[in-house]
């Protein structure tokens, strides 16, 4: 079974905001990307609202993927109303969870999301939170995930 952590967005982005967010959200941690595969499921189009990106570390074998829905306005939160979008990261595995909270805070980051929903408790006993609180997680995970770089 899967873990699957929630972030609410204003804007749909596009495959290639994807792609430079994490390339540069690597670089900011000083991580290689060298090993790294973005991809996107095969579907016709580039519209995200209906696909996966898959993201695999080849180095270490790590992976997770995201997906991006839209959400009918009677089922959103009162906050989320100005939130269209729901992205989620998904992953199997507490290594590769740890992987997914760093593509999870680059992403969110990246694209102004209001709140992270963690409604299974994987990283923090507490739910919403801002994406901020992701940051010392994601420090502490680089080392345990890439402590021989």
């Amino acid at each position: 079974m899967s873990n699957e952590i929630l972030f609410p967005i204003k804007k749909l982005p596009q495959f290639e905001d994807i792609l430079n967010n994490i390339v540069d959200g690597f670089n900011y941690f000083s991580l290689s990307t060298k090993q790294l595969t973005i991809g996107i499921s095969a579907k016709k189009g580039l519209n995200l609202a209906d696909k996966f990106i898959y993201i695999q570390d080849h180095e270490y074998n790590y992976f997770c993927w995201v997906s991006f829905n839209f959400i009918e306005e009677n089922l959103r939160d009162a906050e989320d109303i100005e939130y269209p979008f729901m992205g989620s990261v998904s992953t199997r595995g507490d290594t590769n969870l740890k992987f997914s909270v760093l593509i999870l805070y680059i992403i969110s980051s990246s694209l102004n999301s209001r709140v992270i929903y963690d409604d299974a408790y994987l990283i923090q006993d507490k739910e919403p939170y801002p994406c901020h609180e992701l940051k010392p997680f994601v420090e502490r995970y680089i080392q345990d995930l890439y402590s021989d770089t």
